[in-house]
């Protein structure tokens, strides 16, 4: 990454004066790829410069989101006060511009959670029942960029507001259902079959939900989110129905996928 820094940092030097007119989506990949290498390498303060530059263009957020997700990450990893506040307010951010709305206050979001745990309850066996093979797939920027998004903001709610958690979660099944499975939608459906099993007491609706979040996996490349459906559905789910024998294989398998995909 240091060596693909010196790259990057040619190519911005390289750039005329007037990139933002001529090509602002290439230099806009370049100044995030340049981020991108400062991240690895830990560098924050030319991470910082690079992802600032990117902000100052004026274009939609779909062109900036990838200097936003390194920030949420840097967030996400680091342990210091209020870093998961931050992250949470940075993925809100970016969803509001990507027209994905969350309630604004303790009583929306609490009054959001129970209809939707409600609604987990009356659709868990016609939704278990759906085959993967029914689900649309997409392949749209946008929906990508939002369950990316949604994905990093589930890790920060987790370890600094989780009463957040399952709404999140919900609301990237819904988007799953509607507008089809982008490549960080199958967390989403293994974490309802977490809701619908073990919260609910449906195990056998929660092991078919687990099983086609699995599926879904081979349907369309989903590497970046494979260890953690994985891990998901056999250390969560599918220990309510098979033998911790026959885990021990897929949960090594998803362990070995993490090391090798971060």
């Amino acid at each position: 990454f240091d060596a693909g820094l010196k790259y990057f940092e040619n190519a911005i030097r390289l750039l005329p004066a007037d990139h933002s007119k001529t090509n602002l989506q290439q230099t806009i990949d370049i100044y995030a790829s340049a981020a991108e290498c400062t991240y690895v390498t830990m560098d924050r303060d030319r991470m910082d410069k690079y992802c600032s530059a990117i902000f100052k263009f004026e274009c939609p957020m779909l062109m900036k989101i990838r200097a936003y997700h390194i920030l949420i990450n840097v967030h996400l990893e680091y342990t210091g006060e209020d870093s998961g506040s931050k992250a949470v307010d940075l993925c809100f951010l970016v969803l509001k511009e990507l027209g994905v709305e969350f309630p604004k206050t303790n009583v929306g979001q609490t009054f959001s959670t129970i209809r939707g745990m409600v609604n987990a309850k009356l659709t868990a066996s016609e939704l278990a029942n759906r085959p993967a093979s029914e689900y649309k797939i997409t392949n749209d920027p946008t929906e990508n960029a939002i369950a990316k998004t949604l994905s990093l903001l589930s890790s920060a709610a987790y370890s600094s507001c989780k009463e957040m958690f399952p709404l999140i979660m919900m609301k990237g099944l819904k988007r799953t259902i509607t507008y089809g499975v982008a490549e960080r939608s199958p967390p989403f459906i293994a974490t309802q079959a977490i809701i619908v099993g073990y919260f609910l007491g449906d195990f056998e609706s929660g092991r078919k939900l687990g099983e086609t979040a699995l599926q879904l996996l081979k349907l369309r490349d989903c590497r970046p989110c494979e260890s953690r459906t994985m891990y998901t559905v056999f250390v969560a789910v599918l220990h309510w129905s098979r033998s911790f024998k026959d885990l021990l294989e897929p949960f090594m398998q998803s362990y070995q996928i993490g090391m090798s995909t971060g």
